[in-house]
């Protein structure tokens, strides 16, 4: 078998393995671009076109995709749980952005695959650390087309970033990483609650708010069952006027004005502690999870939101981020503690 053929017979082997790996979709790359930038298909075929098309199946535009991302990284850069979606929507990065996301996903799944995970100690970044369980689990998995990551994760780590700062080379690598990490545990939750039987969170307890119990039986799962909830403890909100410190002044919820689809959510009337004659209106927009804020895009919309309510808290620290964002009630944290701490 001549030198061609057995590069054929290679290309072939590896685009009937490929499936979404990018580590293959890379070698198929490289064994393209050699092949044509030295013109190994002559004499046996007139073009590169022509050579891909009769022995390979596949088009200019396939091969050139091919190469294209072996042009844009290393063979290191891949690891072997990178999908060719995730190479695909990294090459569009810019080259700092790209280099950071590569060194995350490989930390993540350097860290998944040591070892015991309850030997393990948690990892301790900048923002909330979270256990290596979620990573591990993912390593561990058979089926490598669900790794540890989604577009979604990589996707919402830029979308962070980017809002983190202008200049994205202030952000460091352990930050970097912690942010990922962070998007993989939220969707990991989420995708938990939805997928809990009779869908329906853990039992609601909270000795702060006991008559909650009585008509709650379970926590919220999601968005409307949330809502749902805060509406229904709101009347106890007003009955023992729980004040929180916001604009300078100590406030407590009096009335909700409005509730509707439009962001932002709700208007609620609230009452300052020091003069009762003044009742300030908040504008409120309600998340499950306080990060969704932000890839729901809120941040840049033109309406006025003067606070977050939520039932997970998953943000970064906000004093990081270049433009202002409004405070986070937390009422899963309310409910623990009974107090209004704005995050």
């Amino acid at each position: 078998m001549g030198h061609l053929e057995q590069k054929t017979q290679r290309l072939r082997d590896l685009i009937g393995q490929a499936s979404n790996s990018g580590k293959i979709f890379w070698s198929i790359g490289e064994n393209l671009f050699s092949i044509k930038k030295e013109r190994e298909y002559v004499p046996s075929y007139p073009s590169f076109e022509t050579y891909i098309r009769k022995e390979l199946s596949i088009n200019e535009k396939k091969a050139q995709g091919y190469i294209e991302i072996y042009h844009t990284f290393k063979d290191e850069d891949i690891t072997d749980l990178m999908l060719i979606s995730h190479l695909r929507y990294i090459s569009k990065l810019s080259t700092y952005l790209r280099t950071k996301l590569l060194g995350s996903m490989r930390k993540l799944e350097e860290i998944g695959s040591k070892g015991n995970v309850s030997q393990q100690e948690e990892i301790q970044f900048s923002y909330d650390a979270i256990k290596k369980e979620t990573i591990q689990s993912s390593v561990n998995s058979t089926d490598k087309s669900n790794p540890p990551y989604i577009m979604e994760d990589l996707k919402s780590t830029i979308n962070i970033v980017s809002r983190l700062t202008k200049n994205p080379e202030e952000i460091s690598q352990q930050q970097f990483t912690s942010i990922l990490e962070n998007s993989i545990q939220r969707r990991t939750q989420i995708q938990r609650l939805g997928k809990i039987k009779d869908k329906h969170g853990e039992a609601l307890n909270s000795r702060w708010f006991p008559r909650l119990q009585k008509l709650f039986q379970y926590e919220p799962i999601n968005e409307a069952g949330f809502v749902a909830l805060f509406c229904t403890m709101f009347h106890q909100l007003q009955d023992i006027k729980l004040s929180f410190d916001f604009d300078n002044g100590k406030i407590y919820f009096h009335r909700i004005g409005l509730v509707r689809s439009a962001f932002p959510d709700a208007k609620i009337i609230c009452r300052s502690e020091e003069k009762p004659d003044e009742f300030p209106e908040l504008n409120i927009e309600f998340e499950f999870a306080s990060s969704r804020y932000l890839s729901h895009g809120h941040d840049k919309d033109n309406e006025r939101c003067d606070m977050i309510i939520c039932w997970i808290h998953d943000f970064p620290e906000k004093e990081l981020f270049t433009t202002p964002l409004p405070p986070i009630l937390c009422v899963k944290e309310l409910l623990d503690t009974g107090k209004i701490a704005l995050h």
